[in-house]
């Protein structure tokens, strides 16, 4: 069932000149830029697929984060595939964490290939055997990565695996390192 969002003029959190009926932790924000050519009054749009990976990047001097986040949809998620990215830079992973909704327990494997190897597969991990996982937990993090291959470039493609889940229906996995 498709379900609709009404778009507003607005400023939604007063960064953008439209505002959504929905707010999910910006996720009506993120389609609403998808779709900022479509600004008047009243506008229908596609509200972005549960499991459709959010991505964002921040940058804070030579520091940077990407965040990819998986949402259940109100459900446990599931496990598998559920996305890549292409980086649109390259970067040096130091750390990685991970934020949940609510206590759980989550595995998530990092897989990394060359755009012309595309899609990358458990036989790309990166993450070794420090795979960002939850352990009945909200958040963890990692900032020692001894067995990751850390170096990322511009134009890899990089995938997010959900090994094994319990109780989880949403979160963030944020790989942070400086901008190569």
């Amino acid at each position: 069932m498709t379900r609709r969002w009404g778009l507003t003029k607005g400023g939604g959190h007063g960064k953008s000149s439209i505002r959504s009926t929905y707010c999910s932790h910006c996720e009506a924000h993120t389609a609403a830029a998808y779709r900022a050519d479509n600004r008047s009054k009243g506008a229908v749009m596609n509200k972005p697929s549960f499991g459709q990976p959010i991505v964002q990047t921040s940058e804070e001097g030579g520091a940077v984060a990407i965040n990819f986040i998986i949402d259940g949809g109100g459900a446990e998620i599931t496990t598998g595939v559920h996305g890549f990215i292409e980086m649109p830079f390259g970067m040096t992973i130091e750390s990685w964490r991970m934020l949940g909704d609510q206590s759980g327990s989550i595995v998530v494997d990092v897989w990394k290939d060359l755009f012309a190897n595309y899609p990358p597969t458990v036989a790309d991990t990166i993450a070794g055997t420090e795979k960002p996982t939850l352990a009945a937990a909200e958040s963890a993090e990692d900032t020692s990565l001894t067995t990751w291959n850390t170096s990322v470039l511009a134009g890899d493609i990089i995938g997010f695996n959900v090994d094994s889940v319990t109780t989880v229906e949403r979160v963030t996995v944020s790989l942070r390192g400086t901008k190569t």
